[in-house]
């Protein structure tokens, strides 16, 4: 399970389908044991550019979760006397009730990305993993090293892409994609700053529901990957 908060939901905790940028930064951090709130800059988005492919189809579903009442403290709070039940949603796995997703990552710092590399092959995460709370642990499978030819391209081309995509970025002929297909739209912002404040718009992202590549013509940066094209978020 996995639960990616949106950024403008207060008393009911609604969850993305997909972990959002920031997220994925996060769990890098981890992996490479930076301290909370210091790698903003470091990944910021003129220096990493990231991809994410999600691999398995999601569902989402909703949870009464009782959180303890600690704005006052005392003995009977803690032990439980005072609830504050909250509805939480979270993402599952619809076929076999697992969260998989793929990252794509570039950084201009080739150190930083060695270090990353034999970490993950050693599966030696400095913190452990998790999708968001801490009670929705994760692992890593596998790491492939790849030269990626990026392509930037000022006019529109026709690609068949795999990843999430910005919705800003590209233009979706019906004719081009046969049967039946759903998109889903989810708006997140892209990057953060310094006290976890966003630095730039929110931007809109789509995805195919099954998980299937969508033919698009799209402007902007480009990369192949197995079974079609990918593209940053």
């Amino acid at each position: 399970m996995g639960q990616f908060r949106k950024y403008y939901t207060t008393v009911t905790s609604l969850t993305y389908a997909f972990p959002p940028r920031n997220t994925i930064i996060g769990i890098i951090a981890a992996i490479l044991g930076l301290e909370r709130d210091s790698y903003y800059d470091q990944f910021s988005r003129d220096k990493a550019k990231v991809g994410l492919q999600i691999l398995s189809p999601v569902r989402k579903i909703s949870f009464s979760t009782n959180y303890l009442d600690t704005d006052q403290l005392s003995y009977g709070r803690f032990r439980g006397e005072s609830m504050v039940p909250t509805r939480v949603e979270y993402v599952m796995g619809l076929r076999d009730g697992l969260l998989r997703y793929r990252v794509f990552l570039e950084h201009k710092d080739a150190q930083l990305l060695e270090t990353l590399k034999n970490k993950i092959r050693g599966k030696k995460s400095h913190y452990p993993l998790s999708l968001g709370p801490a009670n929705c642990l994760a692992s890593l499978n596998g790491f492939e090293d790849m030269d990626v030819e990026v392509l930037h391209l000022d006019n529109e081309g026709e690609f068949e892409v795999v990843t999430v995509m910005r919705q800003d970025q590209i233009r979706l002929d019906p004719s081009k994609n046969k049967g039946r297909r759903i998109m889903v739209e989810e708006r997140a912002p892209p990057d953060f700053r310094r006290n976890r404040l966003p630095a730039s718009k929110s931007i809109n992202y789509v995805y195919e529901a099954d998980c299937k590549p969508l033919t698009v013509s799209l402007r902007g940066d480009v990369f192949k990957v197995a079974g079609g094209y990918g593209t940053f978020m």
